[in-house]
């Protein structure tokens, strides 16, 4: 599937829906294929500018979300819709419901002794 994208200030972004997260990594789940998804932030979009090795990763991302408010203000002032935030955390929850649903196995990789339970 190819997915719209827009550029803000150097850094790719696709102006989708929570609902339209869902489908697209429900159907990579489905195909087993791994996908890289990035939720963007103003702060990110700010680090990218300066480091190549981060603007790299943003590019090659299977899904790049607007996570930040600033993201989607400068999208819409640049003349781009983008139809809502989808934050990391809200598209973490909403997925793990998901995955609850579908009986999709969750693996959670990092942080220190008995964060991830």
């Amino acid at each position: 599937m190819t997915l719209s994208q827009i550029n803000i200030l150097g850094s790719k972004l696709h102006p989708v829906s929570m609902a339209q997260c869902l489908e697209i990594i429900a159907r990579g789940i489905q195909i087993n294929q791994a996908m890289h998804v990035i939720t963007l932030n103003a702060e990110i979009v700010y680090q990218a500018r300066k480091n190549q090795y981060l603007q790299r990763v943003i590019s090659q991302a299977d899904l790049v979300t607007a996570d930040g408010i600033g993201v989607v203000w400068g999208a819409r002032y640049l003349g781009y819709q983008v139809p809502e935030r989808v934050t990391g955390i809200d598209l973490m929850l909403k997925l793990t419901e998901k995955a609850a649903k579908m009986g999709w196995p969750i693996y959670l990789l990092g942080a220190a002794p008995g964060v991830a339970l």
